[in-house]
């Protein structure tokens, strides 16, 4: 065995007390992980690798900003449940001019859709940017008068949900594909598990 010889592509993973980016033992800067990624201090002496660019979360005020960033394409890995406020209309929509893709990485912690408005609360992108949410459990709080004038979760953009739990029900104003989703909503007096606002879209 000689330094330098070693070939290792990361593209993934948790790693307690080593850097794969960063690894001594082959000599100081010697970097492991695959282009296209990178290693992100998780927690103190805990490295994951994530795709390169990717926005690593663990409050709300750091989820806020990665989503509203003018890029293309927007990753966002979650360590953490976190918070995000939405309001009314087009208000505070995620992503911006140049974005086509926001996709966030939950790792099965839980997002919070925080309604600030007192009607009509939407789920928002820029330009209607695909919103992808992948291994998380969702939820609402803030404004929730019913169903009838406010949704509990309102998806105003093309949206795409993937191992995805939810204790509210979900409305769907444009595009929507759901792939092994379950809505445990325990309001059973006046909604129902999910509303359709037909424009021609197509809800798989």
């Amino acid at each position: 065995w000689k330094n330098g010889t070693a070939k290792v592509n990361i593209t993934g993973g948790k790693y307690t007390d080593f850097n794969p980016a960063n690894n001594a033992a082959e000599g100081a800067g010697t970097n492991f992980v695959a282009d296209g990624y990178q290693a992100a201090e998780t927690a103190a002496g805990v490295w994951e690798v994530v795709p390169e660019g990717a926005h690593y979360v663990a409050n709300a005020e750091q989820l806020k900003d990665a989503l509203t960033q003018d890029e293309e394409f927007i990753i966002v890995e979650l360590s953490n449940d976190v918070t995000y406020d939405v309001a009314a209309w087009e208000n505070d929509a995620m992503g911006g001019a140049s974005t086509k893709t926001i996709t966030i990485n939950a790792n099965n912690n839980t997002i919070t859709i925080n309604q600030t408005n007192s009607d009509w609360n939407n789920i928002v992108t820029v330009n209607n940017a695909k919103l992808v949410i992948n291994d998380a459990k969702i939820t609402n709080t803030g404004y929730n008068n019913g169903p009838w004038n406010r949704h509990d979760l309102n998806f105003a953009c093309d949206v795409e949900l993937n191992n995805v739990v939810s204790d509210k029900a979900m409305a769907f104003k444009a595009g929507a594909t759901l792939n092994n989703v379950t809505i445990n909503d325990p309001n059973t007096s006046d909604t129902y598990a999910i509303w359709v606002q037909p424009k021609g879209q197509t809800v798989t």
